[in-house]
């Protein structure tokens, strides 16, 4: 009978704890689900944020292309209009006058070329900062986190950690976190 009561309270136990520790296991796993879930939202919204400083800067650059072209125009079309009242009392000046505004006009035309390809630089440069945030957002998330105090000694060829155990094993961990020793080579 004592053992038949020991039989049954030991089973207990065990049922008991088997329940705990897998119930601890998966609230680790919600956890660590949870905090890369976060990281990756934070660090798309960081790049939202750069992509759309970026925008906002090259449609700036843009505005002020035009601001600069137009001006220059207005400026170009008010040499033309002194060059042809005056054609017709010095011809000399209005040869030179014509000329001065052309050169006025080319170089509001390349100031304005100018600002174009900036402002679609600036948009190609935070187009790239975008893609390499998501790129490290995404590589954080796929690799597990060693839960052990194992030293990090390097990387494979696959780009994963490769920890070294306490009985001086060599292992790497596979994306759901568990263990994966590598063979020794002779």
């Amino acid at each position: 009978m004592k053992k038949l009561l020991v039989l049954l309270l030991s089973c207990s136990v065990l049922l008991v704890s088997a329940n705990t520790f897998a119930q601890s296991t998966t609230d680790a796993v919600k956890k660590v689900k949870k905090k890369a879930a976060d990281k990756t939202e934070t660090a798309a919204d960081k790049a939202k944020d750069a992509k759309a400083k970026a925008d906002a800067k090259a449609d700036k650059a843009a505005a002020k292309a035009k601001d600069v072209k137009a001006k220059a125009d207005a400026k170009a079309d008010k040499a033309t209009a002194k060059v042809k009242d005056t054609k017709a009392k010095v011809e000399d000046k209005a040869d030179k006058t014509v000329a001065t505004a052309k050169d006025a006009k080319a170089k509001a035309d390349d100031k304005a070329a100018t600002a174009t390809t900036k402002a679609k630089d600036a948009k190609d440069d935070a187009a790239t900062a975008v893609s390499a945030k998501k790129t490290k957002a995404t590589k954080a998330v796929t690799e597990a986190a060693n839960k052990s105090d194992d030293k990090a000694i390097g990387k494979d060829d696959k780009g994963r950690t490769i920890y070294l155990g306490p009985r001086g094993g060599k292992y790497t961990l596979s994306p759901s976190g568990n263990k994966q020793y590598i063979k020794k080579t002779q």
